[in-house]
């Protein structure tokens, strides 16, 4: 094995290492892979916390179900033309933190959730009770 991929493996084990301490210590540290730069920290959310988070969605859950559907596809057709709109910035930022080429996350993950919103608007509305509610 050359000596600079041995480097890389133990570089590439001392961040997993300290990734590990801090999250033990409640904050998560997040790399890019491609370049192993710190990119951010969070802090974990506590267990206790869940059933308000858990309330908070089902609330959420029964708002989004009591639209009527021409309102709910406005805004399922607004999020596919912000992701249209803004396709390079969020690739850069699936880029950034998956390591994927921004090519490969325009590909797997832009356009495809694009693409998804359109034909789900077109196509729930026939089923719109059993698919959107």
């Amino acid at each position: 094995m050359p000596r600079t991929a041995h480097k890389s493996k133990i570089q590439r084990r001392r961040h997993v290492a300290r990734a590990v301490k801090r999250a033990a210590q409640g904050v998560t540290v997040y790399y890019n892979p491609a370049t192993g730069k710190e990119l951010g920290r969070e802090t974990n959310t506590g267990l206790s916390a869940m059933p308000r988070i858990m309330e908070k969605a089902r609330t959420a859950q029964r708002e989004w179900a009591s639209l009527a559907f021409a309102r709910r596809k406005r805004r399922v057709r607004a999020i596919r033309d912000y992701l249209v709109a803004h396709a390079d910035e969020i690739a850069a930022v699936i880029s950034e933190n998956s390591g994927k080429t921004r090519i490969d996350a325009l590909a797997t993950e832009v356009i495809p959730s694009a693409l998804q919103a359109g034909p789900s608007c077109g196509s729930a509305e026939r089923h719109a009770s059993s698919v959107m509610a």
